[in-house]
């Protein structure tokens, strides 16, 4: 039995991170002397910042309606999401503030299972130091997926192994999120998204080819294998007689949020 488990990010991608994040925050606080806090939620950098962001500005929406903060200013990057403001709360009214946002407004689903915990940055040159008391895995659920994946296969190269199970592999869900009325300008109903795609993911028998006096079975397959394929399928088109692929039907530009759990 081999177990296989990520170690938390190590000082340099922590120190990457956290200079970065300093930056933003010294570029929305300006010359602002007023007492200010950040809270910033670092992710994969795979995860594109238009599937996060609407998560931010309800953050800001609700902590202005409670008087959390105020003077709330966006933040994001590569790898992350956050907001700055005024406030005189302490760090454990707002630790407790951003626990029930992630419990009451957000669902399961929608939070990134390689995210990190969100760090709530006082000072900007602090921020490295927040950020490694809050740093998750070094390797995301795909990455380890796909390293057990290789470890797997190289083991049944043995002659001693006849069987390699992996438990623990966490199941890989695509969601889509799209617009209703940019379905419409196309002629086309969310009922039929499924349809499209189960036309595109199927598999086909494609027959036997006898070649050298050995059979060899064709299995043609137009399966998806990322989240950017599914993005990539054309849908319909445009009044113009262009392409309309399914990537670009969503309030933000990129529609397709790759989500490992369950």
């Amino acid at each position: 039995m081999l177990t296989v488990a990520s170690p938390a990010a190590d000082k340099t991608e922590v120190a990457v991170r956290a200079q970065t994040i300093r930056r933003a925050i010294e570029q929305v606080r300006g010359a602002a002397q007023a007492p200010r806090v950040s809270i910033v939620a670092a992710f994969p950098q795979s995860v594109p910042l238009e599937a996060v962001r609407p998560h931010a500005r309800e953050f800001a929406d609700l902590a202005a309606r409670q008087g959390v903060l105020r003077d709330i200013r966006s933040l994001d990057g590569p790898g992350f999401v956050g907001v700055d403001g005024m406030t005189t709360a302490g760090d454990a009214s707002i630790q407790a503030f951003v626990k029930s946002f992630l419990a009451e407004q957000l669902h399961e689903s929608e939070l990134h299972p390689d995210g990190w915990a969100p760090a709530i940055i006082r000072q900007p040159q602090d921020a490295e130091t927040r950020l490694a008391a809050v740093a998750g895995d070094k390797y995301s659920y795909k990455e380890l997926d796909d390293f057990t994946d290789l470890i797997a296969r190289t083991l049944l190269g043995a002659p001693e192994a006849t069987k390699v199970d992996r438990v623990g592999v966490l199941p890989e869900a695509v969601f889509l999120n799209y617009s209703q009325e940019r379905l419409a300008s196309y002629g086309l109903q969310a009922s039929r998204l499924g349809d499209v795609l189960s036309a595109r993911n199927i598999t086909r028998p494609g027959g036997v080819l006898e070649v050298g006096g050995k059979n060899f079975v064709i299995d043609p397959s137009g399966k998806f294998n990322n989240a950017q394929e599914i993005g990539n399928v054309i849908v319909s088109a445009s009044a113009s007689g262009h392409p309309a692929y399914l990537r670009t039907w969503s309030t933000s530009p990129v529609p397709i949020r790759v989500r490992r759990g369950i």
